[in-house]
């Protein structure tokens, strides 16, 4: 009996997959001209990842909120909505240093991080922990009053429970961590924090959780299906939409400005408690796709036997990503409404799903 082929080639590719090296895949910018903000700029603000998914949404935010703000992208790709894109990599930071030299840029807000998918756990620490800590450097050097940073729940760890979790709850040790995703951005996060001075050079950071917003987003996928599944785990996570984070981030810079004494901790705003299930069924609903209900008991059987075949261990995969639903992940967000009472959140995760997807099946 003849062994059909296409699963043997499933396996080659899912085995090449899992063997992914880092990627070497940027090289330093030479010195050149960069262009001038308009005239009629009164401030000039620096993103790095405007063009990311969260990244769009705090662009539009900001042209809205101060369209008077000269807004320059840095990244890999070209922000056709910012005033100016400077293109160039994080890790970039001879680059980054002569583009703190031609401009005066009175803020900073950072929105970067690798791929999750398919990343090498050197590229996290590249990026997340080394880089940021030479942005921040470079940034204080240069003048910069306000330095904005989105961070991640996942600085307090993604595989450990974190059942309604505070800012005052006593962080893992580095040795803790199981992720080097995890890791580089606690090591990251705690770097920027510890330079605030305040009035001086302003820092802050924002913990987010699992962000709805469209393409990249954990739903953005169901395209590649007929057919949506669930293991109806009881489990409760924070989602939030990439929207209402935008403007939180935007609240903030506008207090910290103000008030620099709220500088120099970060800060927890995660949307809602909710249950993967819930999520499953709304995107069922909004899609018209049918949804497949496997039961909750068969979820960690599944995960165990992935992680058993698993051959690399250095590399992030969707295995890694439904291990972290699989961990209630709840934090108290009391402290971040308390210190910025004007935020107002556009849309529920229910809302969020049905505003990107209904129409979009």
């Amino acid at each position: 009996m003849g062994i059909p082929v296409w699963p043997v080639v499933l396996s080659l590719i899912f085995l090449w997959w899992t063997q992914r090296a880092p990627r070497f895949d940027w090289e330093p910018k030479a010195p050149e001209t960069y262009p001038h903000c308009r005239k009629d700029a009164t401030s000039q603000t620096l993103l790095f990842g405007g063009t990311s998914m969260l990244g769009g949404y705090i662009v539009d935010t900001w042209k809205k909120g101060e369209p008077k703000t000269c807004l320059v992208n840095y990244g890999r790709r070209p922000c056709p909505k910012c005033d100016i894109s400077l293109i160039g990599d994080v890790r970039d930071s001879a680059h980054i240093a002569r583009v703190f030299e031609h401009y005066k840029f009175d803020t900073v807000v950072t929105s970067i991080k690798p791929a999750l998918e398919g990343t090498h756990w050197r590229e996290f620490m590249e990026i997340n922990a080394g880089a940021m800590i030479e942005l921040t450097r470079l940034a204080k050097e240069a003048g910069v009053k306000n330095f904005i940073h989105v961070s991640s729940i996942a600085a307090s760890s993604h595989y450990k429970i974190s059942h309604m979790e505070n800012e005052d709850h006593p962080q893992p040790l580095y040795t803790e961590y199981e992720a080097a995703y995890d890791l580089s951005k606690r090591l990251g996060e705690d770097y920027v924090l510890a330079q605030h001075e305040q009035g001086k050079f302003n820092t802050i950071a924002l913990r987010v959780s699992g962000i709805i917003g469209g393409e990249g987003d954990p739903f953005f996928h169901h395209r590649m299906f007929p057919i949506l599944f669930t293991f109806n785990n009881p489990v409760i996570v924070d989602y939030g939409f990439a929207g209402n984070i935008a403007d939180a981030l935007f609240e903030m810079t506008k207090v910290i400005r103000e008030k620099p004494s709220v500088g120099g901790q970060f800060y927890y705003y995660t949307g809602e408690h909710i249950f993967e299930n819930e999520t499953a069924i709304a995107l069922s609903e909004f899609t018209g796709k049918p949804l497949l209900t496997f039961p909750a008991w068969t979820l960690d059987p599944f995960l165990d036997l992935w992680q058993w075949i698993r051959t690399d261990h250095n590399t992030y995969t969707i295995l890694d990503l439904m291990r972290c639903g699989n961990v209630e992940q709840t934090f108290d967000q009391t402290k971040f409404h308390n210190t910025f009472p004007n935020f107002k959140p556009k849309f529920t995760v229910i809302e969020a799903l049905e505003y990107l997807y209904a129409n979009n099946k």
